[in-house]
């Protein structure tokens, strides 16, 4: 076609890479979702920072339950299940923006005088110091 064994081998190859290539960041992406990989990873990282912990331990849990009990949260948590009917409907939340965290962590703030968690209290007690800068 092009008169080069040399440029259809690579062409070839080339093509071949990129459907190889696609078709496993199909399979992982997929994977991912049904294990739930990312909200798993968001829900221990939001923990683990608001209670400041270096470790998923109790601590971390418990300042996670209180963060899930924010509007914002709960409305994520409905908008990643919506549409999943089949495998997983409790799928969470894989993203949540700069703003919707901020609004969550403001609503937290409120509602909440002094919270169970030691330091949950330090980190938003600074937060809020922060935000009204």
């Amino acid at each position: 076609m092009f008169g080069s064994l040399a440029l259809e081998t690579a062409i070839g190859l080339a093509l071949l890479f990129f459907a190889v290539a696609s078709l496993a960041s199909a399979i992982a992406e997929g994977v991912s979702r049904l294990l739930r990989k990312r909200a798993k990873d968001l829900e221990e990282t939001i923990g683990m920072m608001l209670s400041g912990s270096t470790t998923f331990d109790d601590a971390a849990k418990r300042t996670l339950e209180l963060f899930k009990g924010t509007s914002i949260y709960r409305s994520a948590d409905m908008a990643a299940s919506r549409g999943r009917r089949w495998f997983r409907t409790d799928a969470g939340p894989a993203y949540l923006s700069a703003r919707s965290f901020a609004d969550a962590i403001d609503e937290l703030t409120d509602k909440l005088a002094e919270t169970p968690v030691e330091g949950l209290n330090k980190r938003l007690t600074h937060l809020k110091v922060e935000a009204r800068i």
